[in-house]
């Protein structure tokens, strides 16, 4: 999904995992004016992934690489496969969501409640037959494409303070306060993965590492374009 202010030539590229639901109600009470909590209509809940779907860079309206500023925010493999783990799997429970079971002969064979290790071993199997494993752990070149240049920042999670600095610079107004959200689920943490688990994430995400490696090599500063983000701020602010 892109989120996009086109007034301030702004637009930032979600991946699951990665912060995602809490940029959308970001954007979204930048945008209104109000958090988008328990929005209804007809009477029918509205979730703020159906305002904001994510799906596949190469189906997402992608902003003018001379006129819109371009972000993203990016986790490294392992962190995301058990942050997908310990919020989805166990806390959400999505496993047990029968009606997004995509090959049932697939997915009868695997355990329902497996421990860490267990899904890890079996991850290409539950995103094969699962359809909310398989969205949460697509590639982040799903989401993001192939060419990281054409993004003017790109940020780890850590790097989010830095983030909203330089988004607000692009800004005519004041950000609301960034909620952290999707945060629930047991203190499960990468340590908790065996060093084999650890390795089959990384050679299941080897696209991944190899075209976003250098953004998550754990530097103080984010990969930016600073230049180009005071000519944005500029423009915005006329």
């Amino acid at each position: 999904m892109t989120i996009m202010l086109p007034k301030e030539q702004v637009s930032v590229f979600t991946v699951p995992k990665c912060l995602s639901t809490s940029l959308c109600h970001l954007f979204f009470e930048y945008e209104n004016g109000f958090a988008a909590d328990n929005l209804t209509v007809s009477g029918k809940t509205i979730g703020i992934h159906t305002l904001y779907p994510t799906g596949p860079f190469r189906r997402t309206s992608k902003p003018s690489r001379n006129r819109f500023w371009r972000a993203a925010i990016i986790r490294d493999p392992v962190s995301r496969v058990v942050s997908v783990y310990r919020n989805r799997i166990v806390e959400g429970e999505i496993l047990k969501r029968k009606s997004r079971i995509r090959d049932l002969r697939v997915f009868g064979g695997l355990p329902q409640e497996p421990d860490l290790e267990t899904f890890v071993q079996k991850l290409d199997k539950y995103r094969a037959s699962h359809v909310g494993v398989a969205h949460h752990l697509e590639p982040l070149s799903f989401f993001l494409g192939s060419d990281p240049s054409y993004f003017d920042a790109i940020y780890t999670l850590k790097q989010v303070p830095q983030f909203l600095e330089d988004l607000q610079s692009n800004l005519d107004r004041e950000l609301p306060p960034l909620r952290h959200l999707m945060t629930a689920g047991p203190k499960i943490t990468v340590d908790d993965l065996s060093e084999s688990g650890r390795r089959q994430i990384e050679k299941m995400y080897e696209e991944d590492l190899t075209l976003f490696g250098p953004f998550l090599d754990g530097n103080s500063e984010p990969q930016r374009d600073t230049s180009r983000r005071r000519t944005m701020k500029g423009k915005a602010n006329g």
